[in-house]
């Protein structure tokens, strides 16, 4: 192959891939464009390699977006005349076998994952798929065994759990027009459950994401429901969410404590319920009563006045 000419064909760009030193294959794949970089995933030996570059341009596209929306719309320039709009998603949704590519990657790790084989190159690797797959469309089925490990993580699993809870947490957009049917969804395959357990046993990056992602549900009134339907649902709620508060005393964050003081508003509309009424009482943390987090109200007016009601049982 002429080493001045870029290879053309698929087949030729894989041969150069192949025989590349590591060096030369960083900066042949950090100038690709997405679709080509999706056509790479396809050769097992680099897919690791693509997952990192994909992620990468992931990442900057989102920085450089000005709204959340926009986040897998990206531009990428083709020619000097100017610039044409990808959608991403529809790129990686669409491409021969990409789905599968990454769902294969992501369940590959399941066994390893509850043992002590998994290693920090899986979880890189993962962590990345996962990343990747968040630009596709809403397969909760694939992460829900990852968010249910047990409190004796280490950073590896942590990392994975984390990535795990960005995908959900970028399919709770219940507002959407799809998300009635999101919702439904999240209710009836026990991810509720699993995010849940994320919040009692995570550590505070973990209870951050997990804490929005039930605030949002408790926001929906099916959600709300759901949640309310039987005594074992509330009590392991409120239980979930006083070990929140508890965390949150020795590392104070005003935004998660927002989410925490929402999710206990949401919950106190349906105090006129014996069983949500009697969890409240049994479990409230005296900590949002007393002046443990007195500077942190003292910084959001909305928050204040939201725990005032909860008080006055609105």
């Amino acid at each position: 192959m002429n080493n001045n000419l870029p290879p053309s064909s698929l087949e030729e760009r894989l041969l150069y891939l192949a025989m590349a030193t590591s060096e030369q294959r960083w900066s042949y794949l950090a100038v690709q464009l997405p679709d080509q970089l999706i056509e790479f995933l396809r050769d097992e030996n680099i897919r690791g390699e693509v997952l990192l570059h994909l992620k990468n341009f992931i990442m900057k596209q989102a920085l450089q977006s000005t709204t959340a929306s926009t986040y897998y719309y990206v531009e990428i320039s083709r020619n000097t005349r100017g610039e044409n709009r990808v959608n991403l998603a529809l790129q990686l949704w669409s491409s021969y076998q990409t789905a599968s590519i990454l769902l294969l990657e992501i369940t590959a790790v399941h066994r390893s994952f509850l043992t002590l084989t998994f290693t920090t190159a899986e979880s890189t690797r993962v962590c990345n798929a996962l990343a990747v797959l968040q630009g596709t469309t809403y397969i909760p089925f694939y992460v829900d065994p990852l968010l249910r490990i047990q409190t004796n993580e280490n950073r590896d699993h942590a990392s994975v759990r984390l990535s795990s809870l960005d995908l959900v947490g970028a399919l709770a957009k219940f507002d959407d027009p799809q998300g009635p049917e999101i919702l439904n969804f999240f209710l009836g395959s026990g991810l509720v459950l699993s995010c849940l357990h994320c919040m009692g046993d995570g550590d505070t990056l973990t209870g951050k994401a997990t804490t929005l992602i039930v605030m949002n549900i408790l926001m929906q009134e099916a959600g709300l429901n759901y949640c309310c339907d039987s005594p074992e649902r509330v009590q392991l709620l409120v239980q979930v969410l006083r070990q929140m508060v508890e965390k949150l005393t020795g590392n104070p964050s005003l935004q998660t404590l927002k989410y925490v003081v929402q999710c206990y508003y949401c919950l106190s509309g349906k105090s006129k319920l014996s069983g949500v009424l009697n969890a409240l009482r049994d479990n409230f943390p005296r900590q949002l009563t007393d002046t443990t987090f007195r500077n942190l109200f003292s910084r959001d007016p909305e928050m204040q006045d939201m725990m005032e009601d909860i008080l006055l049982g609105r």
